[in-house]
């Protein structure tokens, strides 16, 4: 697995991932594993566990931001897009179609 880093902090967001339970049934998180294009990449703001594509979230993949932000499903071209699951940071949480 290549790792994206963009700043400190990258072990812990590692840890977190490796100890990753999806919380839908959209992400199989073994599956995810064994991608040929599985990547982590680490912001300020978000750290993100699937595939990337020419240095864009591309395929399935799981983004945490905040303290509760949670996000499982399908991206395209960096975006959320296709089917998916999001725990809000209000703890409201939205399973559908992202377009």
């Amino acid at each position: 697995m290549r790792t994206i880093q963009s700043n400190s902090g990258f072990e812990t967001t590692l840890n977190r991932f490796k100890n990753y339970v999806p919380q839908s049934d959209i992400i199989d998180i073994n599956e995810l594993r064994k991608s040929k294009n599985l990547k982590i990449k680490k912001s300020k703001y978000y750290a993100y566990y699937g595939e990337i594509v020419d240095n864009v979230r591309q395929g399935k993949g799981v983004m945490l931001s905040g303290e509760n932000q949670v996000y499982e499903g399908e991206w395209m071209f960096n975006l959320k897009h296709g089917r998916g699951f999001e725990v809000f940071e209000s703890g409201n949480i939205y399973e559908g179609e992202y377009v």
